[in-house]
């Protein structure tokens, strides 16, 4: 498929791939089933797909960039998609409907901390899914409001004790674990989920530090 798309699509050339594929300044996000007919009945379903997959890719790193879970969520899907096209397990009408429906559920991304009470910020958000995994609001008292209420004290910890080159030194990733650790503690999180709630916390800071940096730095 993506070779099919690069016979088409090369830096050199002016072909636009989203012209040929007939998408033109089509709005994924907002599809209706006549459009989505009209794509599937196309004389090039490969490039629609391939255009499609861009576009998603393109919302994606409007919306997840700095989010590690929801990243690799929805990159896994998008993947998963392409290849099950590929071996022919879905025809063209179901690859392009799926991957229609996958982008409004990533466009809707950049909107989903306002569902909660106070809404989360997008880095709130992106650590509240890093303890958020396997369930955890069926298994924490309190549900998705104690995820909620952890994801901002984790932020607002780490953001207070952050030094600029923790990166590059274990003693200070070893204090960081630990206030990781207490900050999940104080809300009765699961023991038994805590070391991978930990690293996943850890992996979601590596992806903020650079954000956050400069901050420290001046502070």
């Amino acid at each position: 498929l993506q070779a099919l798309a690069a016979s088409v699509v090369d830096a050199d050339e002016i072909t636009d791939l989203y012209a040929e594929a007939g998408i033109g300044r089509l709005d994924i996000t907002r599809i209706n089933e006549a459009q989505l007919r009209k794509l599937a009945n196309s004389e090039t379903p490969h490039l629609v797909a391939e255009a499609l997959r861009r576009l998603i890719q393109q919302k994606m790193r409007e919306v997840t960039k700095h989010n590690v879970v929801r990243n690799e969520s929805f990159s896994k899907r998008l993947d998963d998609l392409m290849k099950r096209y590929m071996l022919q397990q879905l025809t063209s009408a179901q690859v392009i409907a799926e991957l229609a429906s996958l982008a409004r559920e990533v466009s809707a991304e950049a909107h989903r901390g306002e569902q909660f009470d106070p809404p989360l910020s997008h880095a709130e958000l992106a650590f509240y899914d890093a303890v958020a995994q396997k369930n955890m609001a069926e298994l924490v008292e309190g549900g998705q409001d104690t995820l909620a209420e952890i994801a901002r004290a984790l932020v607002k910890d780490i953001r207070k004790n952050l030094s600029v080159d923790w990166l590059s030194r274990e003693p200070v990733r070893a204090k960081l674990r630990t206030r990781i650790r207490r900050v999940l503690a104080m809300f009765d999180y699961p023991p038994e989920e805590e070391r991978e709630a930990v690293d996943l916390v850890l992996k979601q800071m590596e992806i903020v530090a650079a954000l956050w940096a400069p901050a420290a730095m001046s502070a």
